[in-house]
């Protein structure tokens, strides 16, 4: 199921990935397979957020961080945190456009914080966000 999802996301399908995602996952938790488990977690975040879902992109990722973490996978840690970070952005953007800076800026540094730990170079792009003139952040839609 975790592979055929990760055609149909490759395929830029994801409707049709984020079943396949959701049935793996109860499968892998079954199975004890955490390593499983994560990187669909991480792969239902990605889903999400090209979706648009950012709150429930930013909550898969961090579940899949913290399986990552717990089991020493290094390299599945950068990418929950690189996702995490992008949930962070379309979030700020999202509460940037809805005129809520406060929240937008709370989430810009967020997203900054995540890019910043696993040294993706988005960590630039949310500084220039941050550096805008009213410090809240909305550079591109």
């Amino acid at each position: 199921m975790h592979n055929l999802g990760t055609v149909e996301l490759l395929q830029a399908r994801p409707q049709q990935a984020s079943g396949y995602f959701r049935q793996a996952l109860p499968r892998y938790r079954q199975a004890g397979d955490q390593t499983g488990e994560a990187r669909t977690l991480n792969n239902l975040g990605t889903v999400d957020g090209l979706q648009r879902r950012y709150q429930q992109a930013a909550e898969h990722h961090q579940q899949a961080l913290d399986l990552f973490d717990k089991i020493g996978d290094r390299s599945g840690e950068a990418e929950a945190l690189n996702g995490l970070g992008r949930a962070h952005s379309g979030l700020a953007r999202a509460y940037s456009a809805s005129g809520n800076p406060g929240q937008a800026r709370r989430h810009w540094l967020e997203a900054l914080a995540r890019y910043t730990e696993c040294g993706a170079p988005e960590a630039d792009q949310v500084r220039a966000e941050l550096a805008t003139p009213d410090g809240q952040g909305y550079l591109t839609p």
